[in-house]
């Protein structure tokens, strides 16, 4: 005589199959829509990082040398994608390069550029300190961030203000907010040069 099964083993058996019916999904996704999500994540994420280099090399320092910056800014931005997309641990997250350490960025590089002046380096050495500067300052953080990730630290987190947290991000829409509409808007300096072209034309 057969006996019946018991609750337990019918549950068991039905998060076997729903495991398994996991695995086959995960399994058989299209590679065509890890691509896409790629691709839209690069579209998406190519005009910001111009921003992005805009924003942190906003003193007329740097001026002449933009277009340089701005490539070795996009070149940092595919890094960090290569170094989350590689080493993160959650497989349904979409990340990309965030804009919180902006503050940070724009205020070292004018604080480096102003120290470089006042002692009459040239522009040479002012570039190399600034961007060796901010790159090995990026990846302190970096190590940081997997330090505090490896050691499960991130709960110390929640202790603090939520106040703090909030003025924090209203502060970084801020700050973006006005780097925009300075990157927008044409400054004084541009005005007369476009007119007196006009004028001399």
């Amino acid at each position: 005589q057969q006996q019946p099964s018991s609750p337990t083993t019918n549950e068991n058996e039905k998060n076997s199959i729903d495991k398994d019916d996991v695995d086959k999904n995960n399994d058989t996704n299209p590679f065509y829509i890890s691509f896409v999500y790629g691709f839209i994540n690069a579209c998406i994420i190519l005009p910001v990082l111009m921003s992005f280099a805009n924003i942190i090399y906003r003193d007329e320092a740097f001026r002449p040398y933009l277009p340089v910056l701005i490539k070795l800014t996009i070149v940092s931005g595919v890094v960090h994608q290569l170094c989350f997309s590689t080493f993160s641990s959650l497989p349904f997250a979409i990340g990309q390069v965030q804009d919180a350490g902006l503050i940070f960025l724009s205020s070292m590089a004018t604080s480096l550029v102003q120290y470089c002046q006042s002692r009459g380096h040239s522009d040479e050495v002012l570039l190399a300190t600034v961007t060796i500067g901010l790159s090995l300052s990026t990846a302190l953080l970096g190590l940081g961030l997997i330090g505090i990730g490896k050691l499960q630290l991130a709960q110390y987190v929640q202790m603090l203000p939520t106040p703090v947290i909030g003025g924090y991000l209203a502060f970084i829409g801020y700050f973006c907010g006005g780097s925009g509409i300075g990157i927008m808007t044409p400054k004084s300096d541009d005005t007369n040069d476009g007119s007196s072209s006009t004028s001399t034309s």
